[in-house]
């Protein structure tokens, strides 16, 4: 039998997903062995730039993050709103996802159309750890997101504040005099 690997698959509500994205979503790890094996196309996305790596950034599947980026899957290919799968494993919270990420050359300050870094992401998030990566790893702790928020801004918005976060920021040299943040929350 034949068996066709570039089908994009539309479910009844609307959730598009190729079938790498499918065996990714459910952590399937032979089976995305066995698509890979059949040259599936691991950049692949559906209508809103969605990838397979995206998803297991997202889920926190570290062994199919390691499967897709061997495959040479792109550590920096945005949605189409720009989300990068860095932001998607810090604004999750997914620490060892992040580090296989920048270790197979993610952009630590790729931004979405916003703007918005990982680093904003992580914040935003409350995901202390993650904030703590990128700082390490070079991000930018004073870079402003389209609406003017830095990181330390946005933490500092936060319905609940993250004092472990604003107190990181600023041991970083966050600026404490920022003005901006128009339009957030």
């Amino acid at each position: 039998p034949y068996l066709r690997i570039d089908y994009v698959i539309e479910t009844a509500d609307g959730f598009e997903r190729t079938l790498l994205m499918w065996a990714t979503a459910a952590a399937n790890n032979r089976i995305i062995e066995v698509l890979l094996g059949r040259k599936a196309n691991v950049d692949a996305g559906n209508s809103v730039g969605g990838t397979a790596l995206q998803l297991a950034c997202q889920d926190g599947h570290l062994e199919c993050v390691g499967q897709l980026l061997n495959a040479n899957a792109s550590p920096n290919l945005g949605m189409r709103d720009g989300t990068a799968p860095l932001h998607r494993a810090c604004s999750a919270g997914h620490l060892d996802v992040a580090k296989a990420l920048l270790a197979s050359g993610a952009s630590v300050d790729v931004a979405d159309k916003r703007g918005r870094t990982s680093l904003h992401m992580a914040c935003q998030s409350g995901n202390e750890r993650a904030a703590r990566l990128l700082l390490s790893s070079g991000s930018a702790v004073n870079r402003s997101d389209r609406d003017g928020a830095s990181p330390l801004l946005q933490s500092c918005d936060l319905p609940v504040l993250r004092y472990g976060i604003v107190d990181l920021l600023v041991r970083s040299q966050a600026n404490v005099n920022q003005v901006g943040g128009a339009h957030m929350s």
